[in-house]
C-alpha cells in the first residue's frame, strides 16, 4: 500500500502538474479552528430535511407554580378549563384529603369550582391559595375589539395584556373580535351570540365591558368608518350608530351592567373637533351606555406609541380598580411623548355621578399635536394649529382633501 495518503487539488481536478509530489499526512498543516460564537446549532443539508420528524413530548405545566410536575406524583387536569395542577408531592400545589382521593376524571380547579358552585374537597398549599384568592377577586370582563381589515395594533396589545392578566382566571375573560368589513358584519350574529352565551352562563350582569374601535374618522362629518366597498370607498356613520351595530343584542344590556364600561375610539380626532360629534359622545356616557370614552384630539395619524399609554391606562382601571383620575396620572401624564404628540380626550362619569368631558395635552398653540402643517400662503402669519383640511373634490374612489389656513 502506498504511503502517499495526501491529496493534490490539481490531481483531483484531473489536471496533474508535472513534477508534483503528494505530501505526507504529517506534512499537511491542520486548519485553524475558529472560536465558537453563540449557542451551538445543528446544521443539516436542507435537501435531507424532507421526512425528518422529531417527536416532542408534551409537557404539563402547573397553573400555579408553573413547574413541570414539581416532584408531584400526578398532574391533575381540570375538567372545566383544561389547565393542569400538580398533586401528590412534598411541594405540590394541591393535596388530597383521605376521604376524597383526587383523580383527573372528576377534578375541577378552585376557579372552576367557584364558577360552577361546586364544593372543593381538597387542600390548597399556601402559594397556590394566594393565586386562587387573587383570581377570585378579578372582575369578569368582556373584551370586544373591532378594526379595519389591516394589521391592528391596539387590538393586539389589549388582547395580549388581558390574556396574561386573566391567565389564572378561567371563564372570567371573553374576547370578541369584529373585522370592519363585509365578512365581519356577516359573522356579527355569531360573535354577539357567543358573548351573550358567556354572559348568561356565568357573570350575568356582574362584569365589565371594554370595547375598542380602530378605524378612520371623516374630516367633513366627524363620523367614523365601518366598512369599505369593493372600490375601496369608506362607509361613514356616527359613533353611536357604528357602536350600536357592533354590540347588536348586547347594546340594550350595557346600562344595567355593574362594572366599568369603557370605549376607546382609536381614530384621529375629527369626531372630537366636530362640536356635534363631541356632544354625541357625551350623550353616550350621560345615558349610561359607557362610564368612560377615550378619544384623541390630534387630527393627524396617531403615533403607535400612544397605544402603549392607553393600554396601561385601561389596565389600571379595568384590572387594578384604580380611579380614572389616578390612572391618568400614573399612565398618561407621565408619558411626555404621548402628551406632546397625541394628547387624550376623555369623557367620563365621576364618583359623584357628574359627567366630565376634558382634553389633556402639553402642546401649545404654536406646537400642535401631531405633524406640523403649514399654510400654503407664504405671507400667512397664523398658527400651524389653524391649518385644517377641507374637502376639495369627491370622486368614485374617494375624497381629495386639501389643507388651508382658517385665519
Amino acid at each position: 500500500m502506498s504511503e502517499n495518503l495526501g491529496f493534490n487539488l490539481p490531481a483531483i481536478l484531473g489536471k496533474p502538474q508535472a513534477g508534483a509530489t503528494m505530501p505526507r499526512p504529517s506534512e499537511t498543516p491542520e486548519p485553524r479552528k475558529k472560536p465558537a460564537l453563540g449557542a451551538p446549532g445543528i446544521f443539516m443539508d436542507p435537501r435531507k430535511l424532507k421526512g425528518f420528524h422529531v417527536e416532542i413530548e408534551a409537557v404539563a405545566l402547573c397553573m400555579y407554580c408553573g413547574d413541570v410536575n414539581n416532584g408531584a406524583s400526578q398532574m391533575l387536569t381540570c375538567q372545566g378549563c383544561g389547565l393542569f395542577v400538580c398533586s401528590g408531592g412534598p411541594d405540590c400545589c394541591v393535596e388530597e384529603t383521605p376521604s376524597a382521593p383526587l383523580n383527573s376524571h372528576d377534578f375541577h380547579c378552585p376557579q372552576c369550582s367557584h364558577y360552577m358552585h361546586r364544593p372543593i374537597t381538597y387542600h390548597l398549599r399556601a402559594h397556590a391559595a394566594q393565586w386562587s384568592v387573587y383570581a377570585q377577586g378579578m372582575y369578569p370582563i368582556l373584551l370586544y375589539t373591532a378594526h379595519e381589515p389591516r394589521l391592528p395594533y391596539l387590538t393586539t396589545l389589549l388582547g395580549a395584556q388581558f390574556e396574561q392578566e386573566y391567565a389564572l382566571c378561567p371563564g372570567k375573560l371573553h374576547s370578541a373580535l369584529l373585522t370592519l368589513a363585509q365578512k365581519g358584519w356577516d359573522d356579527l350574529d355569531n360573535i354577539i351570540g357567543a358573548a351573550r352565551e358567556w354572559k348568561l352562563r356565568g357573570p350575568k350582569n356582574e362584569l365589565s365591558v371594554l370595547a375598542a374601535v380602530e378605524c378612520h374618522s371623516d374630516p367633513e362629518s366627524g363620523g367614523i368608518t365601518y366598512r369599505r366597498n369593493q372600490n375601496g370607498r369608506s362607509f361613514v356613520n356616527t359613533v353611536t350608530t357604528v357602536v350600536e351595530l357592533m354590540f347588536g343584542a348586547l347594546w340594550r344590556d350595557l346600562p344595567v351592567i355593574k362594572g366599568h364600561r369603557g370605549l376607546v375610539l382609536m381614530s384621529c380626532g375629527y369626531m372630537i373637533t366636530n362640536p356635534a360629534c363631541e356632544k354625541e359622545i357625551c350623550t353616550l356616557v350621560t345615558r349610561g351606555y359607557f362610564t368612560f370614552i377615550i378619544g384623541f384630539p390630534t387630527t393627524t395619524l396617531i403615533p403607535q406609541h400612544a397605544a402603549l399609554s392607553v393600554t396601561r391606562f385601561l389596565q389600571k382601571i379595568m384590572v387594578r380598580g384604580i380611579a380614572i383620575e389616578d390612572a391618568l396620572q400614573q399612565a398618561c401624564f407621565v408619558d411626555a411623548d404621548f402628551m406632546a404628540t397625541t394628547g387624550l380626550h376623555l369623557t367620563y362619569r365621576t364618583t359623584a355621578s357628574t359627567i366630565k368631558q376634558v382634553a389633556y395635552g402639553t402642546a401649545t398653540l404654536e406646537v400642535p399635536w401631531g405633524a406640523r402643517l403649514n399654510c400654503p400662503n407664504p405671507a400667512c402669519k397664523g398658527s400651524p394649529l389653524n391649518v385644517r383640511p377641507r374637502v376639495h373634490k369627491k370622486h368614485e374612489f374617494g375624497t381629495l382633501v386639501k389643507f388651508r389656513c382658517w385665519t
